[in-house]
């Protein structure tokens, strides 16, 4: 376990804090419940990342013909 992980375990054993895990039928339903909303997050994460490429791209020809170095 790396430093950090003793420190979050003293730290988890000082404030007795307790983790009580799902049983498995829940975890399941949970998780396929989880595919299209992590689909359409990956999606929006894409697509905002093409938009910003874009924008960079966009920008250094404005800068280059307007006669600055852009690189």
């Amino acid at each position: 376990m790396s430093p950090p992980g003793y420190f979050l375990h003293l730290m988890m054993h000082l404030g007795q804090v307790r983790y009580r895990g799902e049983g498995k039928d829940n975890v399941d339903s949970a998780v396929r419940g989880i595919g299209r909303t992590q689909r359409l997050l990956w999606l929006g994460y894409g697509a905002g990342s093409m938009a910003g490429l874009m924008a960079i791209g966009h920008a250094t020809g404005t800068v280059s013909s307007a006669g600055g170095d852009a690189g």
